[in-house]
């Protein structure tokens, strides 16, 4: 197995690199802005991916994400340009269906659930004890934060997250960058870009 350079050194990274620890995957070290606590190497920047030769490693990004941001999309968009492959990163105490289908670079935290018939698209995290019940679709880079609920039959475009401990109930779809704050429940489809909160969720 080719060993991963962790994305980040912040929270996030720290529990990605206990995941992968748990599954006993070679980690070589991290990349960031400046060195962090975490008890692995050291590499540097990302300017490190230009010198590296893409074949001799993996990747997992370490980057969280608490609001609508496009870093996360952009550090996995600018390896991928450079030829470097993501791992996904699935937690022994998750629970995801043989029939789910998870793109690369999916992270699935402690505890979370997928159901069957659920698509996952690249870079998609599902935190801790989150679930995804029957035929989500989920698109590229969309965060499900710890605790929040999608009912069956929910479909999120590229980008959006979805807050700590929120649900969204069945057959909703959610636009492209969307954000559903913690404890919101949806009850109906948006369109694109909409910020929303509250029971049920409304715009703010």
């Amino acid at each position: 197995m080719k060993p991963v350079v962790l994305l980040g050194g912040g929270g996030h990274a720290a529990v990605v690199l206990d995941v992968l620890e748990l599954n006993a995957v070679p980690v070589a070290g991290y990349l960031a802005l400046s060195p962090s606590n975490l008890d692995i190497p050291y590499l540097g920047d990302d300017s490190w991916l230009t010198n590296a030769a893409a074949a001799d490693y993996q990747l997992a990004l370490g980057v969280g994400s608490i609001r609508v941001s496009p870093l996360r999309q952009l550090l996995f968009e600018r390896a991928k340009a450079l030829g470097f492959a993501f791992i996904s990163v699935i937690h022994p105490a998750a629970t995801v269906s043989r029939r789910a289908s998870l793109a690369e670079g999916v992270q699935i935290m402690a505890g979370a659930v997928v159901q069957p018939g659920c698509q996952l698209a690249e870079n998609v995290i599902i935190n801790t004890c989150a679930s995804v019940d029957h035929h989500g679709q989920l698109a590229a880079h969309v965060h499900i934060a710890p605790g929040a609920r999608l009912s069956g039959d929910v479909c999120l475009e590229r980008g959006c997250h979805i807050g700590t401990g929120a649900v969204v109930i069945q057959s909703v779809t959610l636009g492209a960058d969307c954000l559903v704050a913690a404890g919101a429940v949806v009850t109906q489809s948006w369109p694109a870009g909409r910020r929303l909160k509250g029971v049920p969720a409304r715009e703010f």
